[in-house]
């Protein structure tokens, strides 16, 4: 019943007293620290025979994440790339994103960029859902390092629906877009557009799989490697397994072991999947599906052999545009599960080749509909001298971005041309006019999708 004093410790540092309380009153103190992290915060009394001892102690986060408590019912709430980048703190938490993420701004897009998630030593063992959010502008620029990619090395993990857009990857060993290294983890619903570029075991999604599942996820990335080159794993290794899932981008090998989807199928399977991407390898062991297999592990897979410019493959059956786009053949796809897995692409969203119902695209009325174009707000706004703006085009479109000033001029054309799917991004240097409002405008297909304002201050 006698308090001189209270007194609120931080981590045992002494961060607020208040003198002379009135018993029975509530207190109330917010403290805001500078960098992220988890704080043991407690509260002892003080009286004329001295300090108590500690009444409450709890130990809080802040700041790390935007909500939750890292367990399968609670899990870390990822709303900013900060609290991306928090995920490496705690690789066997269970997380859900909750935002689209742009890691293409400072501090992940310069210098090596991106750190991935975990290593040998300490692998990423969570489970990270992302939700079908979107993270955009991954840069990883680590040559001289193994086990490269947004997650570096997973052991007994569970990624799923983790979208990345306009990815640039640079590693060593085992080097692939979504991840570097994948030991007994199980991934699903995954996508990765973008460049991969490493040397041995490269792959547009996973770079060295061992033991371990991936299941309707897709890869539409431009790679480059030596041994085990493949758009979608470099190696697929030691009873792994790989099914609906497809890669249609161009792969060029340095060495042994290429294909359009794998480089290397080791005592693994690969079932119902396709690739459409060209081939290019200088050395031996290339395939338009796969360079290498090592036993009959290829079950129900095609590849274009007319885009790939590759007739042959160690597995997997090759097939024209024709026969693969839609309306396809019937001796392509066979047993394959149009109802709940694959839909026809009858809208070309990809091109006319089969699309995953989970990862591509929106049924209505039994018919697919494209995802919406988005204008991003540019940045920074206001600005001076330059500013940058993006935009998403969810397929291959003939694209025109111009700027008005705010009588409706055009004051410049900062493109016109037919890109590929995917986000881009245009500057604008506004050196040569006065400062004010400015409109930018995107036009796709000839029909203007969405018009947005920024400030020029000189």
């Amino acid at each position: 019943t006698e308090l001189t004093a209270i007194h609120l410790y931080r981590d045992s540092t002494l961060i607020y007293s208040v003198s002379d309380p009135i018993i029975g009153d509530s207190l109330l103190f917010t403290d805001e620290p500078i960098i992220a992290d988890y704080y043991d915060y407690s509260v002892v009394g003080e009286n004329s025979y001295g300090y108590g001892i500690i009444a409450i102690q709890q130990n809080v986060m802040i700041g790390l994440f935007a909500g939750g408590e890292g367990t399968e019912t609670n899990p870390y709430e990822i709303a900013t790339a900060e609290q991306l980048n928090n995920v490496r703190k705690y690789k066997s938490s269970y997380y859900l994103q909750i935002a689209d993420i742009d890691l293409g701004v400072l501090p992940w897009n310069v210098g090596n960029g991106w750190e991935p998630i975990g290593d040998a030593s300490t692998a990423f063992s969570g489970n990270y859902d992302g939700d079908e959010y979107i993270i955009y502008s991954l840069s990883i620029n680590r040559n001289l390092e193994n086990s490269v990619g947004f997650f570096g090395f997973a052991t007994d993990a569970v990624i799923s629906n983790v979208f990345l857009q306009n990815a640039n990857i640079i590693g060593n060993e085992n080097t692939g877009g979504l991840l570097g290294s994948n030991s007994r983890s199980t991934l699903e619903n995954c996508y990765v557009l973008g460049e991969v570029t490493g040397s041995n075991n490269t792959g547009g999604l996973v770079g060295y799989n061992f033991r371990a599942n991936i299941t309707e996820s897709y890869t539409d990335c431009d790679v480059t490697g030596s041994e085990n080159t493949g758009g979608f794993v470099g190696l697929n290794y030691n009873l792994s397994n790989i099914n609906n899932s497809y890669s249609m981008g161009n792969i060029t090998c340095q060495s042994d072991n290429a294909g359009g989807f794998a480089g290397n199928n080791n005592a693994s399977t690969i079932e119902n999947s396709y690739s459409t991407g060209a081939v290019s390898c200088t050395g031996s062991n290339v395939g338009g599906f796969v360079g290498i297999d090592s036993g009959d592990g290829i079950i129900g897979c095609y590849w274009d052999t007319e885009s790939s410019s590759i007739s042959i493959s160690d597995g997997g059956e090759g097939r024209t545009t024709a026969e693969m786009a839609i309306p396809h053949a019937g001796n392509t796809y066979v047993d394959w599960d149009f109802t709940d897995i694959w839909g026809e692409d009858s809208n070309y969203i990809n091109d006319g080749y089969p699309i995953l119902r989970s990862t591509t695209g929106i049924m209505e009325n039994g018919e697919w509909r494209m995802e919406n174009c988005t204008l991003e707000q540019n940045y920074p706004n206001p600005f001076n001298p330059s500013t940058t703006i993006k935009f998403l085009i969810p397929n291959s479109s003939q694209v025109n971005l111009t700027v008005y000033n705010s009588n409706g001029q055009l004051v410049e054309e900062l493109l016109d041309n037919r890109l590929s799917k995917g986000q881009h991004s245009v500057e604008f240097k506004a050196n040569k006019v006065n400062s004010g409002v400015y409109y930018y405008q995107l036009k796709v297909d000839g029909i203007v999708k969405e018009t947005r304002k920024m400030l020029y201050l000189r």
